[in-house]
């Protein structure tokens, strides 16, 4: 894996009107559209979103997919959750993977990791951890 170089793109939306689930375990929605590798499943969101200022004070990156080492496919998970009261992100919900699924059990493990600032509840905030190789 020499020369390869991981890197981390964030977008941080969240939606107008919050969402609709209490679920604090990771899951992966019903697949809604699978076509050229890229997974799209279904949001447990509303699908008005706008973008948030809100940065995670407490950031883990995300390993490499044991099956990657050798041959690392550059790729992206989204993922949609709320941040509570104590900043921890709960209802993690994987809404879009490319390619096919390599990804998202990663970035869900990282991103259970992430820390917000107390004061920062918010419903229905999206992330996508992007991997890049130089």
């Amino acid at each position: 894996m020499k020369g390869n170089y991981l890197s981390l793109s964030i977008i941080i939306a969240t939606s107008l009107l919050g969402c609709q689930s209490t679920n604090s375990n990771p899951t992966l929605g019903k697949v809604v559209s699978k076509e050229n590798n890229l997974i799209k499943y279904e949001s447990r969101c509303e699908s008005k979103k706008r973008f948030s200022s809100v940065s995670p004070i407490v950031r883990v990156n995300p390993g490499l997919p044991n099956n990657t080492a050798s041959n690392p496919l550059p790729g992206y998970a989204k993922m949609e959750f709320d941040i509570t009261a104590d900043g921890k992100p709960v209802n993690i919900n994987v809404i879009e993977s490319f390619p096919n699924d390599l990804y998202h059990r990663v970035s869900i493990k990282a991103l259970k990791k992430w820390r917000y600032k107390p004061s920062a509840a918010e419903k229905c905030t999206i992330v996508q951890l992007g991997f890049t190789f130089a």
